[in-house]
């Protein structure tokens, strides 16, 4: 079961797929133009890609994987009474056997999404600042513009 949970989880494509390093870049540039900013970035739960388009932010002005990791969990918290709502909404809507842990670590954040993420960037490109640069193409420069467009 375990295996399954963290295959439902795993974020790895997000680091390997070109096609998505490419769009990641390419936004991840668009927040170095100030005209590009305040920028809203959301979806329905703010866990997965979402999740992920703000750790990359915070990886990109140098904040560590510690700290983003940090800022990522608490979501559960605040995420508490909708995970409850569609747990319950999943198991009576359902006649199919359905395990409510596998269930729960879907809908809500589980620190293997971003682990799976990170662990690729490190083993693909030796580390997550390589990954940044090489990987999503980000220069030193572009680095430097967004932190102080992106920081407080």
């Amino acid at each position: 079961m375990l295996h399954e949970i963290q295959a439902l989880l795993d974020r790895t494509a997000y680091v390997t797929n070109l096609k998505l390093r490419a769009e990641w870049g390419r936004w991840l540039k668009g927040l170095a133009e100030p005209i590009n900013l305040p920028h809203l970035c959301h979806c329905t739960a703010g866990k997965d890609r979402t999740g992920y388009g703000a750790a990359l932010i915070l990886l990109t002005v140098g904040v560590s994987r510690e700290q983003v990791m940090d800022d990522f969990l608490p979501s559960n918290d605040y995420l508490q009474q909708q995970i409850e709502q569609t747990v319950k909404y999943i198991l009576t809507a359902t006649s199919a056997p359905i395990d409510e842990r596998t269930l729960r670590a879907v809908i809500g954040v589980s620190p293997i999404s971003l682990e799976s993420a990170f662990d690729a960037m490190e083993t693909e490109h030796a580390s997550i600042d390589v990954f940044i640069e090489q990987g999503l193409g980000i220069d030193p420069i572009t680095r430097q513009i967004l932190k102080p467009l992106l920081l407080k």
